[in-house]
């Protein structure tokens, strides 16, 4: 029996010695596969899942302002998401709005991207998070408080209080005679153009 035991041994020794072998490579050379694997898994995460849920909630956006996105708009957007999506996206976003529940798709996108946004319903709200708060860009509507051109003069306010934010206007239907208001970056009516944007601003900052 004893040599029977023996043999078994002698049998399965180099198997165990592998096993053991790899075991102590993996505990000496863990600090490497942390730093080099594991983000790679998480790059891959990014483009697997993540970039499948932005391109799904881009197209509910659109279906919510019923507007026909175009393949090859948004092919174009997904590989620049792609390509900002290897570096860490760090940007802290106001969004004034007084229906924020109607941007729930552009906010997830957002979201998903890496940006911080808070919601502001009021000019008065939105001044008073703004002297708490250093914030990397304003998306804004311009209809708002009752007032048709609010969004306009709280705008051109912030900049007389000394605040120089960049400033995206987001709304329903953009007058392309009137261009882009005072002191904006950008305006658009577009969640494909919305999101090119914001990823200009990204790009500036960084």
């Amino acid at each position: 029996m004893d040599k029977d035991i023996a043999i078994e041994l002698i049998r399965i020794a180099p198997s165990v010695l592998l096993y053991l072998g790899v075991l102590i490579l993996l505990l000496a050379f863990r600090r490497v596969f942390i730093q080099k694997i594991v983000p790679n898994v998480k790059e891959f995460s990014f483009m697997g899942v993540g970039a499948k849920l932005i391109s799904t909630q881009l197209d509910k956006a659109n279906d919510t302002w019923a507007i026909k996105g175009s393949a090859n708009q948004k092919k174009s957007l997904m590989k620049r998401i792609e390509r900002l999506g290897k570096d860490k996206i760090d940007l802290s976003v106001l969004w004034i709005d007084d229906n924020p529940g109607s941007l729930i798709f552009e906010n997830n996108i957002l979201s998903k991207l890496g940006l911080l946004v808070e919601f502001a319903k009021s000019s008065e709200v939105a001044l008073e998070m703004i002297a708490e708060n250093d914030y990397d860009l304003l998306i804004s509507d311009i209809d708002r408080d009752g007032n048709p051109s609010e969004g306009v003069s709280f705008l051109a306010a912030l900049h007389e209080k000394g605040y120089k934010i960049p400033t995206i206007f987001y709304i329903g239907k953009v007058d392309e005679e009137k261009g882009v208001p005072p002191y904006a970056f950008a305006i658009t009516d577009k969640p494909i153009e919305l999101i090119h944007c914001v990823l200009d601003i990204v790009e500036r900052k960084g």
